[in-house]
């Protein structure tokens, strides 16, 4: 952080120092219990907010500020959660609509629109970050995603599909266990 802080001031107009000092304290964030995670979320959104201020059609910087929300949502809960879904669901759309190969940005619009209950869109926006990204860090997640909402939209067949797919590549995870018994079910 310390040197992305002095790349910062090195160059106030270059956004990707400010774009890594938010995912560094959103990473941060994950790891550290209760109040700790929250302060450290809180400073994610600062540098969000600053870098979409700064470039408000920067796709990154709105992935980022959307994945912070995002976060924010999952921590609310209840319906104080509502105003960081819908500003997660915009500023993600956008990101996307800007730089349409941002898999971790379908990833995350695709747990919000699972969240929000539109299980069909959700699973596009899933397979979509798995077409950008195959690879992807939260592959096993976009994975039980797609399992999940073809499971509720009736596509059994897919599910399998998905199943397997996440069974093969990832065999010591266990929700590729739990979803071949449910679907064996």
């Amino acid at each position: 952080d310390s040197l992305l802080a002095q790349a910062e001031t090195a160059d106030p107009q270059w956004i990707q120092p400010v774009i890594a000092r938010g995912w560094l304290a959103w990473s941060i964030a994950r790891l550290l219990p209760d109040s700790a995670g929250a302060r450290q979320l809180a400073l994610a959104r600062d540098y969000a907010h600053d870098a979409v201020r700064r470039a408000p059609r920067d796709a990154e910087a709105l992935e980022l500020q959307g994945t912070v929300y995002w976060e924010l949502a999952k921590a609310a809960r209840g319906s104080g959660a509502a105003p960081y879904v819908v500003s997660a669901e915009r500023d993600l759309r956008s990101a996307v609509g800007i730089q349409p190969t941002l898999a971790r940005s379908w990833g995350t619009l695709s747990a919000v629109l699972r969240f929000k209950g539109d299980a069909a869109e959700a699973n596009v926006a899933a397979r979509r970050a798995l077409e950008e990204d195959a690879f992807l860090q939260d592959a096993p997640s976009i994975l039980e995603a797609l399992y999940t909402s073809e499971q509720l939209l009736g596509d059994y067949a897919s599910a399998r599909e998905s199943c397997d797919n996440g069974h093969r590549r990832y065999p010591a995870d266990w929700r590729f266990v739990q979803c071949r018994l449910t679907l064996m079910s």
